[in-house]
């Protein structure tokens, strides 16, 4: 099945080349019950855009949907090469058409753009040239548990990106990509992240000397298995960084990434983003260090981050936190397994930070069976704070976590909290994959906050005293019908435990379906 979505649950790291007025309170406590504010941005005037976007959203599919069977079934000239499609990638700087035969160029403009020569020569310097567009819907009842709001919502989601991979030559490259997001429907307008005018999404220079590759530029940094620094595919448009990041190659598989880069922030005005405000974030990832033989292996890593203003239960302030982790991940026959262990340091409006934070994953295939069916079971743990008065924050902080981590749903954030989250995987066809999973939820101190997306309190620790938090159920089920296209559906139903009742929290259900098309 083509890859257009890295999965968590795989012990893998991905391929990398490398709400109403509150009581008065003490300044240092935020209101609650929490405003929808916190994640949403100002309205704006979006007719002639949302229209552009549905009509250009059209256009594509029609268009590639002409395209895509030649070009996803066309016999590679020789049992050597691989058919184009299969060069496509999750992460579309990894692509490389450099070695593609002339006879895979010559079906139609969609491969005839993936590689434009500038010179005479078969190879290199050529440009290439690409695009994505997600059309994502996404209804859900009882705005977070009720708490941000009653009504139900009905969203539609666009994201158009292209992008230029400008090959100089194999130790040279240049690329740009550009991004326009659009948002219809969402209660109050749109998120930060819904929507924006054209801007750049990434564009970077790569310098390849021996082994060591420099990237400089705004870019996706996505380090290791990108759990701590993940793109924020789930939402319209991407988390990027304008960072430098080094990549030492050791040998196969070894490698290490040494980066810094500060978190571009989002305005919906054409070419505005800009990192002027937003995070900092540094570290050194060496993954696949210590080889435990040819099936298991370990990770080491540092991450350090700087936020101006970071929200606890505690309230706001300036936030410098470090991270050390340990990741071991293998295989054994048909059991795949990762452990990964993070112990955090540092300080919080000049508290001390400490902080840790354990994630387990064991897999199972039976691969006698029909349809394939993979077990498995995540167990995570984080931190709380045990005292808002003894001076020490022990709240464990993800970074720059997947919002949808747990589900699409994206109803929690990984802060204080322990989960146990069953999972079973099936694969009728080689192009269809079905997920099911059921996921408890526990607060793992009384004395912290249930927290919600973006890292903001939802349910205070003096609203509620309960441990219990809800549980998850969730279905996933993806097809696709050629590497160009991807159709996905989501549902998930969230009930409200002991904590969420206690806020008057109620029952939500969510659904979403998206189509993901890329040439």
């Amino acid at each position: 099945m083509p890859t257009f979505y890295r999965r968590r649950d795989d012990a893998r790291p991905p391929e990398m080349e490398p709400p109403c007025l509150p009581a008065p309170q003490p300044p240092h406590v935020l209101p609650w019950p929490p405003s929808p504010s916190l994640a949403r941005a100002a309205p704006g005037g979006r007719r002639t855009r949302r229209l552009v976007g549905v009509l250009g959203g059209l256009v594509v599919t029609v268009l590639l949907n002409l395209c895509s069977t030649t070009w996803a079934q066309r016999p590679a000239p020789s049992p050597d090469s691989q058919p184009l499609s299969a060069r496509l990638s999750f992460f579309r700087w990894l692509e490389d058409y450099s070695t593609a035969p002339e006879v895979q160029l010559e079906d139609n403009i969609f491969t005839r753009v993936k590689r434009l020569p500038l010179s005479d020569s078969p190879t290199y310097p050529y440009l290439s040239l690409g695009g994505n567009y997600r059309l994502r819907y996404e209804h859900a009842s009882n705005q977070v548990f009720g708490l941000f709001g009653p009504e139900d919502s009905d969203v539609i989601l666009h994201r158009f990106l292209v992008h230029g991979d400008l090959q100089v030559a194999p130790t040279l490259r240049a690329f740009v990509q550009l991004g326009v997001y659009e948002e219809m429907g969402r209660p109050g307008g749109p998120r930060p992240a819904d929507e924006s005018r054209v801007d750049l999404q990434q564009a970077f220079l790569d310098i390849k000397l021996a082994a060591l590759q420099l990237r400089i530029g705004r870019q996706e940094l996505s380090v290791g298995t990108g759990l701590h620094t993940d793109v924020r595919e789930g939402p319209n448009q991407r988390l990027a960084f304008d960072a430098v990041r080094a990549t030492i190659f050791l040998g196969k598989p070894s490698s290490v990434d040494v980066f810094y880069g500060q978190e571009v922030g989002l305005d919906q005005r054409a070419f505005r983003d800009s990192p002027a405000d937003g995070a900092r974030l540094w570290g050194l990832y060496g993954s696949k260090l210590l080889p435990l033989g040819e099936s298991a292996f370990v990770d080491l890593y540092y991450l350090g981050l700087h936020r101006e203003e970071a929200v606890y239960e505690q309230g706001k302030g300036e936030e410098v936190r470090h991270t050390l982790g340990l990741r071991l991940a293998g295989n054994a026959g048909a059991w795949a397994y990762e452990v990964e262990s993070l112990f955090q340091f540092g300080s919080f409006r000049g508290q001390d930070i400490r902080a840790w934070g354990v994630l387990t994953g064991n897999y199972y295939t039976v691969t006698a069976l029909p349809w394939q069916p993979r077990l498995g079971l995540r167990a995570n743990a984080a931190s709380g704070d045990g005292d808002p008065h003894d001076g020490v924050l022990g709240t464990f902080d993800p970074l720059f976590p997947n919002p949808s981590y747990l589900t699409e749903a994206a109803l929690y954030y990984p802060r204080n909290l322990y989960e146990l989250h069953p999972m079973l995987f099936l694969t009728p066809h080689k192009t269809v994959q079905v997920s099911l999973g059921f996921n408890w939820l526990w607060r793992f101190s009384r004395d912290d906050a249930v927290y919600t997306l973006p890292g903001v309190p939802l349910v205070p620790s003096r609203v509620s005293q309960a441990r219990y938090t809800g549980s998850l159920f969730d279905f996933v089920l993806q097809w696709a019908p050629s590497p160009h296209l991807l159709l996905k559906l989501s549902y998930v139903h969230a009930t409200a435990g002991d904590a969420l009742r206690d806020a008057k929290g109620v029952a939500t259900d969510f659904l979403m379906t998206s189509m993901d098309l890329r040439f």
